[in-house]
């Protein structure tokens, strides 16, 4: 059984890596050549919400603070986001997404698209919905899901 486990384990970090790099060859055929696949997690929340905490940011993409910064530095760098003092707390920033950013939505969710098409090519939607399901599960034992990370701190401040 253990070496069926790391075996999974092994493949699930494959998958990433694998996903990771065709993204990033794909916006670069796709003249997108300053935009990483590591910015997704961070760009899917500000396209939903913008202007979000910079550690709410984290907590949803499960990042800790120190590779949030240099991530949120990185996309400064690209001029795809700006961070801004929070005006009712000096000591929280905020990161909101520049127009560049902000107008990257279409082009990265059609890259993204066409990846998945291609990555998924030969699977049966049945088989998807269960490894999407399996991998949702994953997610949230694992501690580093959004939804488990706010329920710990709500559950902290009650004590």
């Amino acid at each position: 059984m253990a070496k069926q486990n790391f075996e999974t384990g092994f493949l699930l970090n494959r998958a990433s890596f694998a996903l990771a790099r065709y993204l990033n060859h794909s916006f670069a055929r796709n003249r997108l050549k300053e935009f990483s696949s590591s910015y997704l997690g961070v760009l899917k929340c500000l396209w939903e919400k913008d202007g979000q905490k910079l550690g709410e940011l984290g907590g949803r993409i499960g990042l800790e603070a120190s590779s949030m910064t240099g991530l949120i530095d990185r996309m400064e760098r690209a001029k795809l986001v700006v961070r801004r003092s929070d005006p009712k707390d000096r000591r929280v920033w905020r990161v909101e997404l520049t127009d560049k950013g902000r107008g990257l939505q279409g082009r990265v969710s059609a890259v993204f698209e066409e990846a998945y098409l291609t990555l998924t090519e030969g699977i049966p939607l049945g088989e998807l919905a269960v490894v999407k399901k399996a991998l949702l599960k994953f997610v949230e034992n694992s501690g580093y899901g959004y939804e488990r990370i706010e329920r710990k701190k709500l559950q902290e401040r009650r004590k």
